[in-house]
């Protein structure tokens, strides 16, 4: 991740992030921790806090894009999924989102960003885009993920383009799966052309000798099939 970066110093700003790191330490959870670190995820700092508790934490404090870069900056896990709920959305820029969503670096980052945040600004179809295209497997699940959340406003055509692209993505990177898997979920559920689609594609996929096209075959034949 990117060393971090020069703010301006806000007093007021300063007690509040003392204020949340202080939350942050008596909310710690070491098996969550050693959890999440067991599988392969790993952060700058971890705390084990649960999501739940820090939605609570976040709603203590007014949204404000200055404490959210404080909080960003200090790269962990806690602290980076709160400056995510304590950005204020109409504040956020598409430098800023690509700034941020480029130091993501662990899929629970990435899809509490896209879900919470990346998804709801006026550019997420643009932003989405870029990180498709990008060449890191992290920044291509954001992309995907901002597209299972906005899947109702684009077009059936372009969907069919993104759901070839999803399977061709998959291909190369496992790392990508869920994200691709949440997407396709979402675009099976808006049409029935879309879903024969994703079907006719994941029938070659049962006895495939890739893991990623197996575990995307399953999840999605069952949604099919019980849908």
């Amino acid at each position: 991740m990117n060393s971090k970066k020069f703010v301006l110093y806000d007093p007021e700003i300063d007690k509040m992030v003392s204020e949340i790191k202080r939350l942050i330490f008596l909310s710690m959870n070491g098996v969550v921790s050693e959890s999440i670190e067991q599988k392969g995820v790993f952060y700058k700092k971890n705390f084990g806090v649960s999501l739940y508790r820090l939605k609570q934490i976040a709603e203590n404090f007014e949204k404000n894009s200055i404490l959210a870069s404080q909080l960003w900056n200090l790269q962990y896990r806690e602290t980076m999924i709160l400056a995510i709920f304590l950005q204020p959305i109409e504040e956020l820029s598409l430098l800023k989102a690509v700034e941020w969503s480029n130091e993501i670096q662990t899929l629970e980052l990435a899809e509490i960003a896209s879900k919470n945040l990346l998804s709801k600004l006026d550019f997420s179809e643009q932003l989405a885009e870029k990180c498709v295209g990008k060449n890191k497997s992290f920044q291509k699940a954001i992309g995907f993920f901002i597209f299972a959340e906005i899947v109702e406003k684009i077009s059936e055509e372009k969907l069919l383009l993104l759901v070839s692209n999803a399977f061709e993505k998959a291909i190369k990177s496992a790392e990508i799966c869920r994200a691709i898997i949440v997407f396709l979920q979402k675009v099976i559920a808006k049409s029935e052309t879309l879903k024969q689609n994703i079907l006719e594609k994941i029938e070659k996929m049962k006895t495939s000798e890739l893991y990623a096209e197996r575990l995307i075959c399953e999840e999605l034949m069952t949604q099919i099939l019980y849908s």
